[in-house]
């Protein structure tokens, strides 16, 4: 499909913005970066990469898979080099995903005109995030690998519209970070061993008990998975089997029934409220309690007089 009219309408604005990325040469890869979420237990690092000019030349580079998930747009690419070997010059069409090894030399100069997901992955840690289906062990095949998956871009446009919109929700980024990424290996790999998520309520039984004792606090899929003995991956997956829902949704509401019983307690602020059912402000407590129950929770105090 010939999308040249929709580069076209952003190519001014778009290549008059400032670089989204810029480094020295010979730079380390821990000099970039834009706005986004570090989910340390993971070993993944998740951003949203506005469309403009990036000019990358660094040393070390980090593994990492770029999502592009807009079909409407390309990214043209004037240099694309991993450790002195070149790679798919000109425009590319989108959704695509790209899976980066990690290398000793990374060099990119191109423009996107469209959103990108990105998520560097700690190489150390991969093999943990669904051991049980690779054994623990997960290799690079090659420099890059490419595809394209309309499931992987609809995951990448909700986690960057996340991250655009401020988005605060910890659970939330993470499932869609360790669904993106294990997705991604997936087709570009023979398929794992299938590992079943029936017969799992016991370890989900667990992680309910742990979430059930720490929803004050800021908890993580890893904290959970790690509670019910199991991987994140198959634990994500295994938990929305088993709960009908995936494990944000499941903690955001018990957070906002615990808050709601709270409330009740008239001499308890509604901003300590909101930190003791581990909301990050009340301002945050607010927007989500109205959207599930339709009143402020201010509001919804009054009508309990």
């Amino acid at each position: 499909m010939d999308h040249t009219d929709d580069r076209a309408a952003l190519a001014a604005d778009v290549l008059d913005a400032p670089p989204v990325f810029d480094t020295p040469v010979g730079a380390s890869t821990n000099t970039i970066g834009p706005e986004g979420a570090s989910l340390d237990l993971l070993g993944l690092s998740i951003f949203a990469t506005a469309p403009g000019p990036v000019r990358i030349d660094m040393k070390d580079a980090v593994p990492a898979l770029v999502i592009m998930p807009d079909a409407r747009l390309a990214t043209d690419i004037t240099t694309f080099r991993i450790d002195g070997q070149s790679f798919r010059p000109g425009a590319i069409e989108t959704s695509r995903f790209d899976l980066h090894a990690p290398s000793p030399t990374f060099e990119l100069d191109a423009t996107n005109y469209g959103w990108e997901c990105l998520i560097e992955i700690d190489e150390a840690r991969l093999p943990l995030l669904a051991h049980e289906t690779t054994d623990g062990e997960v290799r690079f095949r090659a420099p890059v690998e490419h595809g394209s998956d309309e499931a992987l871009a609809q995951l990448a446009s909700l986690t960057i519209d996340h991250l655009r919109g401020g988005g605060s929700d910890r659970l939330y980024v993470e499932g869609l970070a360790i669904a993106m990424t294990a997705r991604a290996f997936d087709l570009t790999r023979e398929p794992g061993r299938p590992v079943p998520t029936r017969g799992t309520d016991a370890r989900i039984a667990r992680a309910l008990d742990y979430a059930e004792a720490h929803l004050d606090e800021s908890l993580s899929v890893a904290q959970l998975a790690s509670a019910a003995g199991m991987s994140p991956s198959w634990f994500a997956q295994s938990f929305r089997d088993v709960m009908g829902k995936p494990v944000h949704g499941y903690v955001r509401e018990r957070r906002l029934e615990r808050a709601r019983i709270l409330l009740g307690r008239r001499g308890l602020p509604i901003q300590h409220i909101a930190y003791a059912c581990g909301f990050s402000d009340q301002a945050h407590l607010t927007r989500a309690f109205k959207a599930r129950f339709g009143v402020t929770p201010a509001k919804a105090r009054e009508e309990m007089s």
